[in-house]
């Protein structure tokens, strides 16, 4: 499959982690202006040209909304999300979508149908999002993708070679390559660096300081990944340094070069043994984000790691304990933001701790909004996979909160019949802006929709959420 992103204009980076040994930031992305193209694998047609698509690019699904200003084409000819849903059943469908990034997915201004992709060739152009080492190779990540650099990629700056040490966290390249269909592996054949992002003499990396010389202001750092390669770091008065400075202190350490191969550090940033990424998020009320815990370190045994909140009024959080499994580094959770304030998301593994910071504002007044009187219902999130026998909360969410209670009536389709069932409770409180519906799957797999439906007086709105169950389909 020939996939092609092209990131137009990068405001900032949407939080995309996965578990690697160099340094996890945590990244976050708003009103970005992007274009890709990739395989739609569901259409929700919400009638009148609105819906939500979902389309794949490698094993990431991005979620893309449809609006009344969204042209939706096939070749010269404007066609319509019902059409969209009808080829997505007769087959494989890959769609190019241009838009921009929302707090809830990317909001389309085009969906074009194209042809059938079958050349197992990529183009990515973004910023890097992280590096990791892996033996003789690199993994980057680009748009939440991993992509191999081999030390047979050509890395060119301006045109001329460079080297694989000119790559780091936050530069804007641009890789080209082949995608192993058996592995999923995508291989960079060549990886162009942008250079008005470049600084020649630069350098960013990590590793343990050896030695602290607090008068001197010398570190001598023991490099990650590079055996024996101790570097020489100088602090001056115009370096910043992040964290508490001494021996045995995981650090990452930016700078530049000096002649004799010492480093004049810019940063040093002290690295904790237990993160929360990101450790500083905005979200409106009604949208939510993933996080991750990540250890330092690859843990050795099953690490179950705490998570409090100290206002449950601002955020919701998925789950109370996340479990980092033996020889990885990460696991994830969802946040729901509720009401608009800031919380503190506190993550304990017992002798660690880690903190990261959620604002929270109120609801977007762009053309996706309703009007102010126009009541309207929204799952979060609106899409979920289940393993069999397995239970999980979603979060329903009512715009605007009402004065009274509000019964709501719960719909369900599914193929086969009874694939899961609706429980707890299915009444909105007084004021309520959300409620918890719990999903239960059977034994059986399959898939469906649940469809929530406000009474008539308020205007019989509707939200749909998709459930997929399957056996190892659960969430993570």
């Amino acid at each position: 499959m020939k996939t092609e992103i092209r990131i137009l204009k990068i405001v900032c980076i949407l939080a995309v982690l996965i578990a690697m040994t160099g340094l996890a930031q945590a990244q976050w992305l708003n009103n970005n202006e992007v274009a890709f193209t990739g395989a739609v694998t569901s259409v929700i047609a919400n009638g009148e040209g609105v819906g939500t698509l979902f389309v794949r690019l490698d094993t990431l699904e991005q979620r893309v909304l449809v609006n009344s200003k969204t042209r939706l084409s096939e070749g010269t000819d404007e066609i319509s999300m019902d059409r969209l849903a009808e080829m997505v059943k007769e087959g494989e469908l890959f769609v190019e979508v241009v838009g921009k990034f929302s707090s809830s997915g990317v909001l389309a201004t085009l969906v074009r149908v194209v042809g059938s992709l079958d050349e197992d060739t990529f183009r990515v152009r973004g910023t890097i999002g992280q590096i990791a080492v892996s033996g003789d190779n690199l993994l980057l990540t680009l748009l939440g993708m991993k992509i191999l650099a081999t030390p047979g990629t050509a890395i060119l700056i301006d045109g001329l070679p460079g080297l694989s040490s000119d790559l780091r966290n936050g530069i804007k390249v641009e890789a080209e390559g082949n995608i192993d269909a058996a592995s999923g592996t995508w291989t960079a054949e060549t990886i162009r660096i942008l250079t008005e992002n470049k600084r020649r003499g630069s350098l960013v990396f990590e590793g343990e300081v050896k030695a602290f010389d607090s008068n001197t202001g010398r570190l001598d750092v023991a490099v990650t990944g590079v055996p024996g390669n101790v570097t020489t770091v100088y602090i001056t008065p115009a370096t910043r340094v992040v964290g508490e400075l001494n021996t045995g202190a995981i650090v990452q350490v930016s700078g530049t070069l000096n002649p004799d191969l010492s480093v004049k550090a810019k940063e040093i940033m002290v690295l904790s043994a237990l993160e929360i990424k990101p450790d500083d998020c905005k979200l409106k009320v009604g949208t939510a984000a993933q996080f991750t815990v990540k250890l330092r370190e690859i843990a050795a045994a099953d690490v179950t790691v705490t998570l409090v909140v100290d206002d449950e009024a601002v955020i919701a959080l998925s789950t109370p304990t996340v479990t980092i499994p033996k020889d990885s580094q990460t696991a994830n959770f969802n946040v729901q933001a509720m009401a608009v304030g800031t919380a503190i998301i506190k993550a304990t593994d017992g002798t660690n701790t880690a903190i990261a910071e959620v604002k929270v504002g109120g609801l977007s007044d762009d053309e996706t909004d309703p009007p102010d009187l126009e009541v309207r219902i929204a799952f979060a999130p609106d899409h979920i996979k289940l393993g069999l026998n397995e239970s999980r909360e979603v979060v329903l969410l009512i715009k605007p909160p009402q004065k009274a209670p509000v019964e709501v009536i719960f719909e369900i389709t599914s193929d086969p019949p009874d694939v899961f069932a609706v429980g707890g409770q299915r009444t909105l409180s007084n004021g309520a802006a959300s409620l918890k519906v719990l999903l239960k799957a059977g034994a059986l797999a399959g898939s469906g929709t649940v469809t929530a439906v406000l009474p008539e007086d308020l205007g019989g709105g509707t939200a749909e959420l998709i459930v997929e169950v399957g056996k190892g389909t659960g969430k993570k």
